[in-house]
């Protein structure tokens, strides 16, 4: 998450979003915890009743969909990953010249 955090602030004027979204149950107390120990600024969103879940399925967790301008899903990142990268940096610019 911290990384995320980073992409986060370093992409928010350019209009990139960044949602976090939990699928554990009853998380909102545990989450107020998790964003004050990270210094989380973006939000994360409740999927207590797992509409995200549906709509997004992975069998992995984490999982990270990343989703253009028009709503599509762009690519898909099972796992962790450094969002810090070059590589992700490229890939972010590039779906913000896009048009």
């Amino acid at each position: 998450m911290p990384s995320f955090e980073k992409l986060y602030r370093r992409y928010r004027s350019e209009g990139v979003a960044v949602l976090a979204v939990t699928l554990d149950k009853n998380a909102g107390p545990k989450i107020k915890s998790f964003v004050d120990e990270y210094e989380l600024s973006f939000p994360i969103l409740l999927d207590e009743e797992g509409e995200v879940e549906r709509l997004y399925p992975s069998m992995t967790i984490p999982f990270t969909y990343v989703i253009d301008r028009e709503g599509r899903v762009v690519a898909r990142v099972d796992g962790a990953k450094n969002w810090e990268s070059n590589e992700t940096f490229e890939a972010i610019e590039y779906l913000l010249k896009k048009p």
